[in-house]
């Protein structure tokens, strides 16, 4: 068994297949088909779903050489989507978040390259930033659902974004990254909104590598439609009462040349 460590990484990640213990999933595939993979230990990093790696175990069984490779992966399950909002569980980038001390919460990202963000956009061998701050959304509406409402607000409330700042501190790569999440200023309005800033960073390596600070409102559903609706009518009418203008001002200006 080979004493190298090796990488299986999702196949979007694909500069980073020129390293020479780096593999993308697919090619990893052939190199199992062409019996040229080597037994090792092999970390599984970014990239890949649970089906896949299902997948993939079943066929190392399929050609008796399931105990010719340890497979490692360290990040843990994945939150529910319906927390984050998603519909699609491929665009849920974070596992589920811990209390590790008062207001404090950690959890760790959990990426799959097929998500919206990687669709028509990589970036050399590191993640790229709409990755972390889609990320620490995430962790911001898991956490609050999760850890602050009670039974009877669960699943009732939605989430606004008043304010965002990102500070990028070093290029992340596609291996393990720890998320923590601190909740500060936590105040309640009645039973009607909930306001606080949340801290999040991005930990490897033991490095910190991006910090993004937001201040929410959580408000119930029904609620938040209300706001939203009622914006939506103002804008539209006021778009539509610009638009008239100008076409008043257009007619006036030819009637008069």
């Amino acid at each position: 068994m080979d004493n190298m460590m090796n990488y299986i990484i999702g196949d979007a990640f694909t500069e980073l297949h020129e390293l020479n213990n780096v593999h993308g999933f697919s090619q990893f595939l052939k190199m199992l088909d062409a019996n040229t993979a080597k037994a090792g230990t092999y970390v599984i990093a970014q990239g890949l779903d649970d089906e896949r790696l299902t997948n993939l175990q079943a066929y190392l069984s399929s050609l008796g050489r399931l105990d010719d490779f340890e497979l490692i992966r360290k990040q843990g399950r994945r939150v529910d989507k319906a927390l984050v909002h998603k519909v699609n569980g491929e665009n849920v980038f974070i596992t589920e978040p811990e209390e590790i001390e008062p207001d404090v919460y950690r959890a760790h990202l959990a990426l799959d390259d097929r998500c919206a963000e990687m669709m028509d956009h990589t970036t050399g061998k590191h993640l790229q930033g709409n990755i972390l701050i889609e990320a620490a959304r995430q962790m911001f509406m898991a956490t609050v659902e999760e850890h602050l409402m009670d039974d009877k607000k669960k699943g009732v409330f939605s989430y606004a974004l008043n304010q965002m700042s990102v500070e990028f501190q070093n290029f992340v790569f596609p291996l393990e990254v720890g998320i923590q999440l601190t909740l500060r200023n936590i105040s309640w309005k009645g039973e009607h909104s909930l306001k606080c800033i949340a801290e999040t960073e991005f930990i490897q390596l033991d490095q910190p590598c991006c910090k993004i600070t937001c201040r929410g409102t959580g408000y119930p559903k029904s609620v938040l439609k209300d706001i939203e609706d009622t914006r939506a009518l103002e804008v539209f009418s006021m778009h539509e009462s610009g638009i008239n203008t100008k076409h008043k001002e257009s007619d006036l200006a030819t009637e008069s040349v």
